[in-house]
């Protein structure tokens, strides 16, 4: 990625789930750790390997409501979609991700962005519905 900055980008999407099992005895669980059940939170490209599993995501937190970056679980989200982020807030903090984190980017405004974030995000809806 250049040092331009970019007046928007295109992301993947989703929710957090609203309610959830955990742990063995299948304890009722609302949301995730750091965000609200039904938080909108924008996922970073696959970074690790591990078949999207943990993904990077960027949403208003739980506690603070205010926008952070966070690692959780990718079935802790649903109803993935693309979408433009012009959030002034968003985009420092995707720009700061990528100039700290040689693991993690995101993508830009390209017409071939929006067609990776399309396809995954389809994949995921599918594997979401089986």
């Amino acid at each position: 990625m250049s040092d331009e900055k970019l007046e928007w980008r295109w992301a993947l999407v989703g929710n957090i789930v609203d309610k959830h099992e955990y742990g063995e005895n299948h304890e009722i669980r609302y949301g995730a750790r750091k965000f609200r059940g039904g938080t909108r939170v924008v996922l970073a490209p696959p970074c690790w390997g591990d078949g999207y599993e943990q993904v990077n995501v960027i949403g208003l937190s739980r506690y603070s409501r205010k926008y952070k970056k966070s690692v959780i679980r990718r079935n802790l989200i649903t109803n993935f979609r693309v979408k433009k982020i012009y959030s002034p807030t968003i985009l420092k903090i995707m720009e700061e991700t990528e100039n700290n984190d040689s693991h993690c980017w995101w993508w830009d405004n390209t017409e071939e962005s929006y067609h990776q974030i399309i396809k995954l995000a389809n994949s995921l809806n599918s594997k979401e519905a089986d």
